[in-house]
């Protein structure tokens, strides 16, 4: 229990807006032993010192076959190495053998994995015609539905109800030279597991190492692993402890890194990065998809930059070194973390969060002694050089940074010394990122993953991001603010979680995304779900306070939290209906 047990003994409690706690790291962790075996997939070779592999899925309906050759071509060209088909029914399994047939004779050799849910046969059609398949645990065998004490056999019992089903599957799979991902989802979770665990962390992995079990007794070792979350810390938390699991029992299949439903646009980009970054980073992760509710080719180059700055395939974390500098919190009367930020602007797009903003000016070299400084309002803040925000802290951070080993470090620009961090608790330690002329689109993916490296191992109180010559202050701002919000740490607008559209959404998620967040974006503090059909859609609304799930043809169910509130409402409707749902539970506030 190495990785697991050194995991816990610096856990640090982070409470949510649903007042759910998670677990999250907070030690630098040592150089990782865990590398990963080599399983091949086609003409790709996966795991051990092969690259990082990058993945996506096609959002075409799996019977219309010339469009779903002509979107896994796209793919292909835009650098995918495998690409994932929606395979619903026999009859989309039956149809993976013309469209494999037809990227042939098109010189397109690239491997194909059949996503299956809900129905082992379709599995098992599936694995003669694909180079992989994906079954989700959370509904393979078990229904995903909560349950009783009385609804469950032992332990044995149910792992060998496990073994019946997958059996089957793991001959062919041997006959065919097919590979298996076993995934498993924070939103699909079977009832059993729901039951004995929770929704939580290691739910996912005991669900994921029951199958394991079950292959590993049959001598099926062509298998990759994964577990996803649209909760970052979440997700991390499951894989770090997936790896201390395999490495208990002496395996050690390639790993598949994913934050699902991680939405659109700027923040789906920060959450993935975050997440997937975080695990590349410390040297986990064989295959990676970007979840995005966009045109899966937009997927394809946030990928290939995570791959490029963290994807080395070893425990990079030591090369992300920030600069260190302490401030006297009687300069601020703020609670942590905060963000910093220098040079002024007009903050023309930062409307919604002034009201919550202070600003300040802290000295250059920051010393120990207490410093009266008067604290400007907004009017006087045009002048102010440097500005720090403030929003209502989430948590109560604890200071034990002392654990960390960190006791002698000076900061380059402080007289202070970490040591007196630790023991005097008038001072803010702040993690300083530098950058130069780095395009806004390389900064969000280095930023992303370098502070969230540092939030989640070190005892940070802030953070300040800067790329000289580049990116203005406000648009800094606003990065180190959605880094916050995505580790829960800061609340400052509302969150959207929403799946990567595919060929089994109902609803255009796209689209839908798009009006809901032109229409609630206004609400900080809010989590809204726009999920395409019922795989995921149910298990992740519980996340959220409001949101939809596609159900049929162009139809959602809106739920409040995991409690459907309208049935069968025709997309065209579900914004109005939703906002309508908000503002009756009293959460509504006008722009």
């Amino acid at each position: 229990m190495y990785f697991y047990n050194k995991f816990n003994r610096v856990l640090k409690y982070i409470i949510f807006e649903n007042l759910q706690k998670i677990d999250i790291c907070l030690l630098s962790f040592k150089k990782l032993a865990f590398r990963s075996s080599i399983v091949q997939i086609g003409n790709v070779a996966l795991g051990g010192k092969n690259p990082v592999r990058i993945q996506s899925m096609t959002t075409t309906n799996t019977m219309d076959t010339t469009a779903t050759v002509e979107q896994v071509i796209s793919l292909a060209e835009a650098g995918c190495d495998c690409v994932r088909i929606t395979t619903q029914n026999i009859k989309e399994a039956d149809n993976l053998k013309n469209i494999k047939n037809e990227l042939r004779k098109a010189g397109v050799d690239i491997p194909l994995i059949a996503d299956v849910h809900f129905n082992p046969k379709v599995a098992e059609v599936a694995a003669h015609f694909v180079e992989k398949v994906r079954i989700n645990p959370g509904n393979y065998v078990d229904k995903p539905e909560a349950g009783s004490s009385n609804s469950f056999q032992d332990n044995d019992y149910e792992v060998n109800r496990i073994a019946k089903k997958l059996i089957p599957l793991l001959s062919i799979c041997k006959q065919c030279g097919t590979a298996i991902r076993i995934g498993a989802n924070h939103g699909s979770l079977s009832g059993r597991i729901l039951f004995k665990y929770g929704n939580t962390a290691r739910g996912m992995v005991e669900s994921i190492m029951e199958f394991v079990q079950v292959c590993h007794k049959n001598d099926f070792h062509n298998l990759v692993l994964s577990i996803k979350a649209s909760n970052v810390v979440t997700m991390i938390e499951a894989n770090m402890l997936l790896v201390e699991r395999l490495s208990e029992a002496g395996l050690s299949y390639p790993i598949h890194l994913g934050v699902t439903e991680a939405g659109c646009n700027e923040e789906g980009r920060i959450k993935s990065a975050a997440g997937i970054g975080y695990l590349l980073a410390h040297g986990i992760g064989d295959t990676i998809r970007v979840s995005l509710t966009e045109d899966p080719i937009e997927e394809i180059p946030v990928a290939l930059k995570l791959v490029e700055f963290f994807g080395k395939r070893e425990n990079v974390i030591k090369e992300i070194s920030p600069e260190i500098i302490n401030f006297p919190k009687s300069k601020f009367f703020v609670v942590p973390p905060v963000v910093i930020t220098s040079g002024y602007s007009s903050f023309s797009d930062l409307s919604v969060e002034k009201q919550h903003m202070t600003y300040v000016k802290p000295t250059k070299t920051c010393h120990s002694e207490r410093s009266e400084a008067r604290l400007p309002n907004w009017q006087e803040s045009k002048d102010v050089e440097n500005k720090l925000f403030r929003y209502p802290s989430l948590r109560s951070r604890m200071t034990a940074a002392c654990r960390l080993g960190r006791k002698n470090e000076v900061s380059q620009n402080s007289k202070c010394t970490v040591e007196q961090h630790i023991f005097n608790e008038e001072l803010f330690y702040v993690s300083k990122f530098n950058y130069t002329g780095l395009s806004y689109d390389d900064l969000i993916m280095k930023a992303a993953v370098e502070a969230t490296v540092t939030i989640l191992n070190q005892n940070v109180d802030g953070i300040w991001i800067e790329n000289s010559g580049a990116t203005s202050s406000d648009n800094l701002a606003k990065l180190a603010l959605n880094i916050l919000q995505v580790l829960g740490l800061r609340i400052t607008k509302t969150e959207y979680i929403a799946c990567p559209t595919c060929g089994r959404s109902s609803i255009n998620v796209i689209q839908q995304l798009e009006e809901v967040k032109k229409q609630t974006s206004h609400l900080p503090g809010l989590k809204i779900a726009v999920m395409g059909c019922a795989v995921n859609g149910p298990g992740e609304m519980a996340g959220s306070h409001y949101g939809f799930v596609g159900v049929g043809k162009g139809e959602v169910h809106i739920y409040k939290r995991n409690e459907i509130i309208l049935k069968n409402v025709p997309q065209e409707m579900a914004t109005d209906e939703l906002i309508n749902i908000i503002k009756k539970n009293g959460d509504w506030k006008e722009k």
